[in-house]
């Protein structure tokens, strides 16, 4: 047999013994198996997204037509609750504004520990009724950690695909050598 004969012989068995193990069921499994934390990251990232974005729409859409005022931090309102024997505590900021000379309180849609509070905050007040209010819950701060968990999913399948790029070249490396000796 000629060499060029045995390479292309090696070659056409490398191509079968490949086209076996990427066929194989246990690879698509193992593949796939490897892709379900990436795919629970993604999906409770773009959860935080569709919630960050579709309560600041919610926002927007009531506060339509409000004025503006400030509101200054007066009080915090404790909320409790019970889950498996375990009490949980939260607060929630007691916000008081001035409309027309009278006093009015309201509080954002935000439960936290009592220091994430803002001293002072814009309260946009229907100018029809002004206790109709909408204090902003910054719905953004659940933009910061979707973006870096879908950031990192990213980087994560792009560093796979460069090392998956990178074997395959090497084993390719690797079979030419083999076969040119």
């Amino acid at each position: 047999m000629k060499t060029e004969e045995i390479i292309n012989k090696a070659n056409e068995f490398a191509n079968k013994v490949n086209d076996v193990s990427d066929s194989s069921s246990v690879g698509k499994i193992g593949k796939i198996i490897q892709h379900i934390p990436l795919c629970i990251i993604s999906v409770v990232a773009i959860i935080f997204l569709l919630i960050g974005v579709g309560c600041t729409i919610s926002e927007k859409h009531k506060a339509k037509g409000y004025l503006e005022t400030e509101g200054v931090l007066v009080n915090f309102k404790m909320e409790e609750s019970y889950r498996d024997g375990k009490r949980d505590v939260y607060y929630t900021g007691v916000y008081e504004y001035v409309v027309n000379g009278q006093k009015y309180t309201g509080s954002p849609n935000k439960l936290s520990d009592a220091d994430n509070f803002k001293e002072k905050v814009k309260v946009k007040y229907n100018p029809d009724n002004p206790s109709e209010y909408v204090i902003s819950s910054d719905w953004y701060e659940l933009y910061i950690p979707a973006i870096i968990a879908l950031g990192v999913v990213i980087i994560y399948l792009v560093v796979l695909k460069i090392n998956s790029n990178i074997r395959k070249s090497k084993e390719s490396q690797v079979n030419y050598k083999l076969l040119s000796k």
